[in-house]
């Protein structure tokens, strides 16, 4: 099973809306770039943001701060780290905003804070730090530090699942694209990596790859994903089985079912 055989159907469920390869294939650059040498704990999102192929075109600004070796393309991936910075991009993305993923740096902050403590998210925000350099570094240093400890974010969907400004596919469909994402890529890839533990980042996920991920025999749990409409201490909760799942594997199965 390949990259290539995912993306031939998928496009078949999704139709026009369908990502073009040349774009998963840059999305797989970031994600492999960061994968760490032996994963812990996997955090098993949706999928990525719809990016178009003039997007692909744009690159970070060659700063000192980056590492050489670093891909500077830009995709909508928490893990492009132009994607809601254009600043450091070298022509400005307007349309759809670049707004990039702000939740998502805050379960990776999440991940490496002590248990009990709060995320400080303060130094990748642009309302708190205006300096981009400044965010960037902040940045760099958090996903360094992940895969340090073995902290690894992959994608249950190979593909695109949220065109910005638009709705997202119905239920079957997105279901029927983690499915076929898994069988034919996701899996052969978790199954690599081999982490003690999978925290699924979504209920919606949990709930199509149950069966899948229970045949894996890795430990695996869910949380709701970080736009659920939730009390302050509802996410507060969540933020604490981040920081406590990845500083100890074997707690996944302490984790409060949700599916």
């Amino acid at each position: 099973m390949t990259l290539e055989s995912a993306h031939q159907t998928i496009s078949g469920i999704l139709g026009p809306t369908a990502e073009g390869l040349e774009v998963l294939r840059a999305v797989e650059k970031h994600r492999v770039y960061w994968r760490p040498i032996k994963p812990r704990v996997v955090l098993l999102a949706e999928s990525h943001v719809y990016t178009t192929p003039a997007e692909l075109d744009r690159q970070l600004q060659p700063l000192p701060e980056l590492p050489t070796d670093l891909p500077r393309g830009f995709v909508r991936l928490v893990y492009a780290l132009g994607y809601g910075e254009n600043e450091l991009l070298d022509q400005a993305i307007v349309s759809p905003r670049n707004s990039g993923t702000p939740q998502y740096w805050k379960i990776f902050q999440s991940c490496l804070t002590p248990i009990g403590q709060v995320a400080d998210c303060s130094t990748m925000q642009a309302s708190r730090t205006p300096d981009a350099r400044s965010r960037l570094r902040a940045k760099l240093g958090v996903l360094r530090a992940l895969k340090d400890r073995g902290v690894w974010l992959l994608d249950a969907s190979v593909a695109a699942l949220y065109l910005p400004g638009r709705p997202k596919p119905a239920a079957e469909i997105r279901s029927a694209v983690l499915q076929a994402s898994w069988d034919q890529y996701v899996r052969a890839v978790l199954l690599e990596a081999a982490p003690a533990a999978v925290l699924c980042v979504g209920v919606g996920v949990a709930r199509a790859l149950q069966s899948r991920l229970q045949q894996t025999d890795i430990p695996w749990a869910a949380v709701p994903q970080p736009q659920a409409h939730l009390s302050s201490q509802g996410h507060a909760a969540i933020h604490a089985i981040y920081s406590r799942v990845c500083s100890d594997a074997s707690t996944i199965g302490s984790v409060p079912p949700v599916v």
